[in-house]
Parts: C-alpha cells; sequence; structure tokens
C-alpha cells in the first residue's frame, strides 16, 4: 500500500482482506476484526520517528555488513589484491582503504553490524550509540547525518568496486 494512492476505504478493504486470508493461521484480534482496521488504527507522534529509523537502518544495516565482511576483507585484509596498488601511485584506492580502517568508522561499522547499537532522541535531534558488544559498553556516540554520512561514502566505494571488479566496467559512471 505504501506509494500507491489509495483512500481510506480502499485501504481499509485491503486490511480486512488480508487479515481474512490469515485467520486460519490464528491471526486474531480487535484490530483485524475491526470493519475499518486502516482508519480506525491509532497513530502517535512515535510512529513516524520509528518509521524515519526504519529507513535509516534499512539502508546502513546491509552497507555496514557488507562492509564488515567481504569487501572490508577484500580491500584491507592482509591477502587483499588491491595491496600492491596502495601507496603513492594511487592515493585515491589508499585514502579509501584508510577511510574503512578509521577507528570511528570501525566502531559505527561494528556497531551495526553485529547489532550493537542503540538510538537516542534528545529534543529533535537522533543520535546512534555504537557498543562493544563483549564488554556491553558505549564506545561512540554520533549524529544521525554523520552516520548517514558514513553509510553514504561506504556506499558509494561498494559501488565502485562492483563497477570495477565485478561488472568489470573500465569507468565506473557507466551505468
Amino acid at each position: 500500500m505504501a506509494g500507491t494512492r489509495h483512500g481510506p476505504a480502499e485501504k481499509d478493504g485491503i486490511l480486512r482482506h488480508a487479515f481474512d486470508q490469515l485467520k486460519a493461521r490464528g491471526v486474531g484480534s480487535p484490530w483485524s476484526a475491526s470493519p475499518n482496521p486502516w482508519t480506525e488504527i491509532e497513530v502517535t507522534g512515535r510512529i513516524p520517528r520509528l518509521r524515519s529509523r526504519g529507513c535509516f537502518l534499512g539502508r546502513w544495516v546491509p552497507t555496514f555488513l557488507i562492509v564488515d565482511g567481504p569487501i572490508g576483507r577484500f580491500v584491507c585484509g592482509e591477502e587483499s589484491p588491491l595491496k600492491p596498488w596502495f601507496g603513492q601511485s594511487y592515493p585515491m584506492l589508499t585514502s579509501a582503504r584508510d577511510f574503512l580502517n578509521d577507528r570511528l568508522f570501525r566502531v559505527v561499522r561494528n556497531g551495526f553490524a553485529h547489532w550493537a547499537f542503540d538510538w537516542e532522541v534528545v529534543g529533535h535531534e537522533s543520535y546512534i550509540l555504537a557498543y562493544d558488544l563483549e564488554r556491553d559498553l558505549p564506545t561512540a556516540k554520533m549524529h544521525q547525518a554523520e552516520c548517514d554520512a558514513y553509510h553514504i561514502v561506504a556506499f558509494a566505494l561498494v559501488e565502485v568496486l562492483e563497477a570495477v571488479f565485478i561488472s568489470r566496467r573500465t569507468d565506473p559512471t557507466e551505468g
């Protein structure tokens, strides 16, 4: 229903049909029995904030997982095929490796990749707290915009590596 322009009555009908399909599975509640499940749902001020968090997490977690795993090993590992290229001959590639090895980036990446983070709201601002999984202690606190910036940079690196090494495009800007 998201992104589709159904009116409230149509959405009520869609939900009633969905709940009817699930009755045999034991799904039953006052909401599922409502003749108007869409229009009668109570929405508080927290729901839009939770939806916003979900959008960020839906982008951040997969990116940080792949950077924590295969991409991180490909770029930063001792056996990296890129190792001979690091240094003055390829300063941007070397900078990308250094970015992935940056302490704060690693703390944030580990927090998301190992589900060791929390979300803190102060007024209208959101902050991410990353934790040391073994000691259950906070290791970093950063603004949501900073976390998103880390995601954007990491995603761009993944995109370039995919274009050059997987799709084997000589110009990673070509789609």
